[in-house]
């Protein structure tokens, strides 16, 4: 069984005390690689790669997040802006490209 079966992106994890959320799992010759964002005020904004090999993992249950939910929808959200990963925004571009220039 490979090891990225073991964390899945949208997975918030504990590692070095902190909360990331994974936003990536691949492989690579030593294992899993994972690439998370933090979530917790310390990491916030802050990208990071792990790797279960090396680190300590901690995955979180879901039913446990409570309260940071919206912040993972928000993370997440920001994530999918950045990467132009939404409806409304590739809507808007196809919109922006088809009108004409007016001088």
């Amino acid at each position: 069984m490979s090891s990225t079966n073991t964390f899945a992106p949208g997975n918030v994890v504990v590692v070095r005390d902190e909360e990331w959320l994974v936003t990536s799992v691949d492989e690579s010759s030593d294992g899993a690689v994972l690439n998370a964002q933090g979530l917790s005020d310390l990491v916030r904004g802050h990208d990071a790669v792990f790797y279960p090999s090396l680190d300590r993992i901690t995955l979180n249950d879901p039913r446990e997040l409570g309260a940071q939910v919206g912040e993972v929808a928000r993370v997440v959200a920001a994530a999918a802006l950045r990467t132009g990963r939404t409806a409304r925004h590739r809507s808007s571009r196809r919109s922006r490209a088809a009108e004409p220039d007016r001088l």
